[in-house]
């Protein structure tokens, strides 16, 4: 069971990657919109920092999975569609609070300077800027999307479309595609720390 848990975490950790990216990168095309800056190619440090980040998002992930499913933390059982449903939802309210907890103190002004301030270093931004940013960010980024797991017991399927809907709108957030939440916390700085539904944003009043 061990060998087989780990072979569905890489084989679906890659496959979620690979059709997340595609997804984003197509949606990109038809909407005639740059998937990454030009300028990509004459900045190697920049790329040598995504390079690192979506392999280390890679090992990690494939890591948690088999960690998931090893502890039955993630099911491979199926739930009822109320059930499914439900898990969604909450998991959406989970991730986003603590997200919003961790990217307003990361918004302070000396966590900022230590952790944040890569992310933040140009005001244009592209799709493939989702994974530009601190190894602590990453870090922060996998709490955020990692413990829910542990509040709810999720299905696989449920596991891998929720994790599917996050990294595809990592990247279409980091463009002016669909809506411009993310844009618009690179350009102001203090508005719409939520990843992609602005539930705390709202409460909080840091909502634009």
């Amino acid at each position: 069971m061990l060998y087989n848990n780990l072979f569905v975490s890489f084989y679906s950790v890659n496959l979620l990657f690979f059709i997340s990216t595609l997804s984003a990168y197509a949606f990109c095309i038809f909407n005639k919109v740059p998937f990454y800056s030009e300028q990509y190619k004459n900045n190697l440090t920049k790329l040598k920092t995504i390079a690192f980040n979506g392999s280390m998002s890679l090992v990690e992930s494939v890591y948690l999975t088999n960690y998931f499913l090893s502890n039955d933390i993630v099911v491979y059982q199926t739930n009822n569609a109320v059930k499914t449903l439900t898990n969604i939802f909450l998991y959406s309210v989970y991730v986003e609070f603590i997200y919003y907890v961790l990217h307003r103190l990361y918004h302070t002004k000396y966590l900022y300077k230590i952790i944040h301030k890569k992310h933040h270093e140009k005001y244009d931004v592209y799709p493939l800027d989702a994974f530009y940013f601190s190894f602590i960010d990453l870090q922060s980024l996998f709490v955020s999307l990692g413990v829910p797991f542990y509040l709810l017991r999720m299905s696989f399927y449920e596991y891998f479309f929720v994790l599917y809907v996050y990294l595809t709108f990592a990247y279409i957030s980091h463009s002016k595609i669909l809506y411009e939440h993310h844009i618009i916390h690179h350009k102001y700085m203090k508005y719409n720390f939520c990843i992609l539904i602005p539930y705390f944003d709202l409460i909080l009043q840091t909502y634009k």
